[in-house]
């Protein structure tokens, strides 16, 4: 009910709407949906509905597409929850660390990278004060795979950046997540590149 009331005050203000972002809220797409009886374009007061441009959050897209990886692929899977569990285990221990580190949001995947930072910077004392049997090494492949995902939300959160540009970036960080797999060695590459599509 929200999102038409928005819509009506800027038509009331004479504001002409080419296009709407959504994170693909269940709401959201209903509202925007032709084939919802109960959507803007069958019960709406803004002219040309259909003239507007439904664009997907191509942020929210990233989280999701390696949200989806991360609890459909065993490996994967464990590797997170090891990461995640670490990050609880090193915020009682900041003092001695010399640094807090990040949380997991469940709504922001792609910032574990913040995590794989954190643990890789500080992985002596974690070694020393959360954790004495930890192979923190594994997690240098995850912080690779997982910098493509930090790059491309740091690059479309950009104001500046123009949605021309975006196929050819997400393009570039399906190849460079293929070759970090292919060439390299890395795990989970491939299938986070997959992810995307």
């Amino acid at each position: 009910e929200s999102i038409p009331k928005g819509l009506l005050s800027l038509h009331i203000m004479n504001i002409k709407i080419g296009s709407i972002v959504i994170d693909g809220n269940t709401a959201q797409k209903k509202a925007l949906s032709p084939s919802y009886n109960k959507s803007l374009y069958h019960k709406s007061n803004i002219d040309d509905i259909k003239k507007v441009i439904i664009i997907p959050c191509l942020c929210h897209r990233i989280h999701n597409s390696y949200k989806r990886v991360c609890q459909h692929n065993r490996e994967m899977a464990e590797l997170i929850e090891e990461l995640h569990t670490i990050s609880k285990l090193c915020i009682p221990k900041r003092k001695k660390l010399g640094g807090l580190c990040p949380q997991h949001v469940n709504t922001r995947w792609a910032n574990d990278y913040d995590i794989v930072k954190f643990i890789l910077s500080k992985k002596q004392g974690i070694i020393k004060y959360v954790r004495k049997s930890i192979d923190i090494e594994k997690f240098t492949n995850l912080e690779k795979v997982l910098r493509v995902f930090k790059c491309l939300i740091s690059k479309f959160e950009n104001p500046k950046t123009k949605f021309s540009s975006t196929f050819l970036t997400l393009e570039r960080a399906i190849n460079c997540l293929y070759e970090l797999e292919d060439s390299n060695d890395v795990p989970f590459g491939k299938i986070l590149s997959v992810s995307f599509s």
